[in-house]
């Protein structure tokens, strides 16, 4: 809830929404509307909202997109749900190098939930380290739903976590395809329950399309958290 007598700004963050979407809406709440603020975390979306009814009316819209009020970040609001549950995470990372664990592994306490993670860059590591069939490469390719699918269950049986997410994609510039462009990744996840998988297509160069990828899997590892038993 948010406190009505709150008169200071805060800043409301979200990830998911269209940009312009977000603007155009934020125009419309008062004389004095919230205003899409710069950003140097693309591709959260920032808004700076003077008055208490219109952080309220955001949430209502946006719902779970809408990630912080105020100054935490998306890793620690992860990391932080994850830790508040007693729960755990491990990652399968190829086309982002590392990145996603570097993100997570940046909180302080982390070692609380974070057990680790395997950069799986080649297919071969995929194999042999993760366990994904070479069959499954071969058909699907590596940039695929069935792929990340098995490295989440794959890095999830070797560090026995609660929860894992796994990332393949092509960051570019070379190695699209028409069926699968520059900027295509797949995100997957497994825990207790099942598991499941996620494409995007990012439209940066290269460091961007990695950096888009880590933080939608931050984002993936949030929501999961929050709807696994127990919250």
């Amino acid at each position: 809830m948010v406190d009505e007598k709150t008169t200071k700004p805060v800043v409301l963050r979200m990830l998911g929404p269209d940009l312009s979407d977000v603007a155009a809406f934020a125009k419309t709440l008062s004389k004095k509307p919230a205003e899409v603020i710069s950003w140097d975390q693309p591709p959260e979306v920032h808004v700076k909202c003077p008055r208490p009814e219109q952080v309220q009316a955001m949430i209502e819209r946006y719902g779970d997109s809408v990630f912080a009020v105020g100054t935490m970040g998306l890793a620690e609001v992860a990391t932080g749900l994850l830790i508040a549950s007693g729960l755990t995470v491990s990652v399968a990372e190829s086309c982002t190098g590392g990145l996603l664990a570097q993100m997570i592994s940046s909180v302080p306490g982390v070692s609380a939930c974070f057990k680790g993670g395997v950069v799986a860059y080649s297919n071969d590591v995929k194999s042999t380290i993760l366990g994904v069939p070479t069959a499954m490469i071969d058909k699907y390719g590596a940039v695929s739903e069935e792929v990340v699918r098995s490295m989440a269950s794959g890095i999830r049986r070797l560090t026995g976590t609660d929860l894992a997410v796994s990332i393949s994609g092509i960051a570019g510039p070379t190695g699209g395809s028409d069926e699968k462009p520059v900027g295509t990744v797949w995100i997957g996840w497994e825990d207790a329950a099942g598991n499941g998988a996620r494409e995007f297509r990012f439209s940066g160069n290269r460091e961007e399309n990695r950096h888009y990828a880590a933080v939608y899997a931050l984002d993936i590892i949030r929501r999961e958290t929050l709807r696994m038993p127990g919250r």
